[in-house]
């Protein structure tokens, strides 16, 4: 099965009315990575209204927060608090197998060491039953002799492998790695603006629309590696990530089935 879905549900023109929303969202797609919790817990309510909106089928990727990913820092105590009031957050989800997976989007400086071994494991230790998917994005994670055993760390804790395409700059760049435990491979793809990329600016590093070769290159990697592939478009920068969702969609022939209805203007 093949899933394909946008970064956030606002701000998408191509496919949302000045107003639309979730809801609206749903028409098109099947799937969201909702990016908004990184920078807070939502209440169950919110949830809930979320769930409300959308077929039985939509799924939804969650982020975790910035002190779940260590972009912020926090004792051990607030930090047992924090996981604990993330998944009895999403417990909505979790009851109707809506939620497609957490994702574990770390910062830079989270690199392939002992101590940051030791904090994947708490991390199953903290939510032992819930999907994970871990984007890194510090390069010696999959350096040359360490990729093997980074995959076989997130396979040992039965964490998903992002693959992540992104700008290759020198020394600060993750590669594409089409390889992941269990049978949902996660693709996120930022776009491929190098100069963006490097100047940190956050209105130019997504700033990038895909070519319908390199869309067609990303899906040829991606293909067989698991049963079920799920593409997130987060180069919504210049707006083109709903664009180039759609257009992925075309280039392999998918039909997704079970999208909200349509709704007709009387106007």
């Amino acid at each position: 099965m093949i899933e394909i879905g946008v970064s956030g549900f606002t701000d998408h023109p191509d496919i949302l009315s000045p107003r639309g929303g979730l809801a609206e969202y749903a028409q098109t797609f099947p799937v969201v990575e909702v990016d908004s919790t990184a920078y807070g817990i939502r209440k169950q309510s919110v949830m809930i209204g979320w769930r409300g909106l959308v077929p039985e089928g939509f799924r939804f990727i969650i982020k975790a927060t910035n002190l779940m990913t260590q972009h912020q820092t926090a004792d051990r105590a607030t930090l047992i608090q924090e996981f604990a009031l993330f998944a009895d957050s999403i417990a909505p989800l979790i009851e109707t197998e809506q939620l497609a997976t957490i994702l574990f989007q770390f910062p830079p400086r989270f690199g392939a060491t002992a101590r940051n071994v030791r904090y994947l494991a708490w991390i199953r230790e903290l939510m032992p039953t819930l999907p994970i998917a871990v984007e890194f994005r510090n390069p010696s994670w999959f350096e040359t002799g360490m990729r093997d055993s980074t995959l076989e760390l997130l396979a040992d804790s039965r964490m998903s492998n992002v693959a992540v395409d992104e700008p290759q700059t020198t020394g600060g760049s993750i590669p594409l790695v089409p390889e992941t435990f269990g049978d949902t491979l996660f693709v996120r793809l930022h776009g491929r603006n190098r100069a963006g990329w490097a100047s940190g600016e956050r209105s130019e590093r997504t700033n990038y629309d895909y070519s319908d070769d390199e869309l067609r290159e990303i899906a040829t990697a991606c293909a067989g590696v698991a049963q079920n592939v799920c593409y997130i478009f987060n180069n919504n920068a210049g707006h083109a990530a709903a664009r180039n969702a759609q257009r992925l969609q075309e280039l392999l022939g998918v039909e997704f089935n079970g999208l909200a209805p349509k709704q007709m203007s009387l106007f």
